[in-house]
């Protein structure tokens, strides 16, 4: 994962959600070709909080090889998550200064 991932998964705290992909550098020569097969991936966590509707997928052509992963991340997270999490950051600041 990128520093530009953990970025957006705050900005998914504040906002309540976010989608981040990521794709190969082949990607543009890629969507020429007629895909054939996707895997589905895993879900993953931040914080204990699943990224609900979290996919990797795997797009095969039919030149049999990778085309690329493609990785979206969808937090949902109820907003009021999001500004308790900002308030308790911003009041954790405050005392410590």
């Amino acid at each position: 994962m990128t520093p530009g991932i953990y970025w957006k998964l705050l900005v998914a705290y504040i906002k309540g959600s976010v989608n981040i992909e990521f794709e190969d550098k082949n990607l543009r020569e890629m969507l020429d070709k007629n895909y054939i097969d996707s895997e589905p991936g895993e879900t993953f966590y931040v914080n204990g909080f699943p990224l609900r509707g979290t996919t990797t997928k795997r797009f095969i052509t039919t030149d049999g090889r990778k085309a690329f992963w493609k990785t979206t991340f969808k937090v949902l997270i109820p907003s009021i998550t999001g500004v308790f999490g900002t308030l308790l950051a911003l009041l954790k600041l405050l005392v410590s200064n």
